[in-house]
């Protein structure tokens, strides 16, 4: 600034020159953005996408209960665990062939790009039917992921 530019009040800016810096202000937003969407495109090469993952649940606890009705339905009752913050449950297969009933409970492992997940384990109850198709006085044995349980038909 010129000595001239000085007012009564100190220092000032012409309009010509608060134009000029406006202009350069809106210029360097402009190239902040630019850069930083590149960025956020380069980053974005495929690799830094989600896993997910299906494995067996661990298995807390099977129970066998028996509904007093004619005939007798069956059910069990399974606690699996979620052993991560990326766990959730997914589903159960049964599947039954003569008096063996095998049952898998599947847990879906979402991982983010980094692989960490929270370390917190969770449980989720579960009432699977096995339905009404036994022969009173014979003895059957359910298998659930790892854990094996026998009982005799009412």
């Amino acid at each position: 600034m010129r000595a001239s530019d000085e007012g009564p009040h100190g220092p000032f800016v012409r309009m010509g020159e608060l134009r000029r810096l406006r202009g350069r202000l809106t210029d360097m937003r402009a190239l902040f953005v630019l850069v930083a969407v590149s960025l956020l495109i380069g980053g974005c090469d495929g690799g830094d996408t989600e896993t997910v993952t299906g494995e067996l649940a661990p298995i807390e606890s099977v129970d066998i209960r028996i509904a007093e009705s004619f005939p007798p339905q069956y059910f069990l009752d399974v606690v699996s665990g979620l052993p991560s913050g990326c766990a959730s449950f997914d589903h159960y297969e049964v599947t039954r062939s003569g008096d063996s009933i095998e049952v898998a409970v599947w847990n879906r492992i979402q991982a983010p790009p980094n692989g960490a997940c929270t370390a917190i384990y969770g449980m989720v109850e579960h009432s699977i039917a096995l339905g009404s198709d036994f022969e009173s006085g014979r003895i059957y044995t359910v298998r659930v992921n790892d854990e094996v349980r026998t009982f005799t038909a009412q």
